[in-house]
């Protein structure tokens, strides 16, 4: 683990305010946050600091759009996806994480396009998920996030195509994200050994900056047309995708 110096505390700060952002208004925003930090501190740290302002941001998103939240639609998805975390717990250490990426960013990168050509318009995506198809993004989404930590893509694709408002859209992603991000901890705490008294210093001191940031994702959201979120919200899944497909090995 690295050692706490004051230039780090910037890059984090604004990973903080980033992550904070994200969660209240553009949840596919939040998967620039870990890559970046990573050039700091390497991955597997950057994630262990940033799970506490992670599960922290989730709550004040669950708070802000409360009356919002689709319980039943996140539920549906809980199931498949702790099925994949366990097969990306036995299989992990044996499977080409950066291949998986690429798999993955191809898949949700035609999915994306298909659905744009399929309806037409970003905004017409609404109630097109095949009940069949809740158990398989479920189990993708759990796989993903403990593999490639790139489970983003999957649910904000399911939960657009589901035809939610934007707050909807926020809440209930939040509800979904917070469920695995806690259930994470664990991981974290006894198997990566990537979050510990020093780990939680570190997310403290940038906690201010993940205030500020849920705040100014607040402030955002409700000034975006709902058309234009949607928009935005595919525009960042494939962009996330085409990370997938592209970052280096």
């Amino acid at each position: 683990m690295p050692a706490l110096e004051p230039s780090l505390l910037v890059p984090l700060a604004i990973a903080a305010f980033v992550l904070g952002a994200a969660k209240t208004s553009f949840p596919s925003a939040g998967v620039v946050v870990v890559p970046f930090l990573a050039a700091y501190l390497g991955a597997r740290t950057a994630l262990g600091i940033l799970m506490p302002i992670y599960v922290f941001a989730d709550l004040v998103a669950i708070t802000s759009y409360r009356h919002g939240i689709q319980l039943r639609t996140a539920l549906r998805l809980l199931p498949g996806t702790i099925a994949g975390v366990v097969v990306g717990v036995i299989v992990g250490n044996h499977l080409n994480a950066h291949v998986f990426n690429r798999v993955l960013g191809a898949v949700i990168l035609v999915t994306v396009i298909l659905s744009l050509v399929w309806r037409g318009d970003a905004s017409n995506l609404t109630g097109r998920v095949p009940r069949w198809a809740v158990p398989p993004i479920g189990v993708t989404a759990g796989f993903a996030t403990m593999i490639g930590n790139s489970a983003g893509p999957v649910v904000n694709l399911y939960l657009i195509l589901g035809g939610l408002t934007k707050e909807a859209f926020v809440g209930t992603a939040s509800v979904f994200y917070f469920m695995m991000n806690f259930s994470k901890i664990p991981l974290h705490l006894w198997v990566w050994h990537s979050v510990g008294p020093e780990m939680f210093v570190f997310s403290a001191l940038v906690l201010p900056a993940a205030i500020v940031g849920t705040f100014a994702g607040r402030w955002l959201l409700p000034r975006v047309p709902a058309n234009t979120f949607r928009v935005i919200v595919l525009s960042l899944t494939a962009a996330a995708a085409l990370r997938l497909l592209i970052a280096p090995g």
